[in-house]
């Protein structure tokens, strides 16, 4: 099974190959940007196609179950969940990747598994 392992302060083995970890994040950085600007498009879009819709709902989900009641945020803005959701995508998709099998070709399908 293929696991993150830390090897000082500064390098991350991943199914043998050395990346520095503030590349990694700087990679991690840019994906959930991507994605975070993607989701807010969708979300504060006009037009009302399915995948805008499923991601409203995300939207109407977090505001009655994460964030309802919270004294620190009574209310969660458009671009605050698609800066949320991104993160936790990116990192769920990072997770499941260190995880995986070495040698197994990575995918959704995957991911989904891990």
């Amino acid at each position: 099974m293929c696991r993150t392992q830390p090897v000082g302060d500064e390098i991350i083995n991943t199914n043998a190959s050395a990346i520095a970890i503030d590349s990694l994040a700087r990679l991690a950085a840019r994906k959930a940007r991507l994605l975070a600007d993607a989701t807010m498009r969708a979300v504060t879009a006009a037009d009302d196609g399915y995948d805008n819709r499923s991601l409203r709902d995300w939207l109407d989900a977090f505001r009655k179950t994460l964030i309802s009641g919270n004294t620190f945020s009574p209310d969660i803005s458009p671009a605050d969940f698609a800066d949320a959701y991104a993160q936790t995508i990116t990192y769920g998709m990072f997770a499941s990747r260190a995880h995986c099998p070495d040698g197994a070709r990575f995918s959704r399908a995957e991911a989904a598994k891990y």
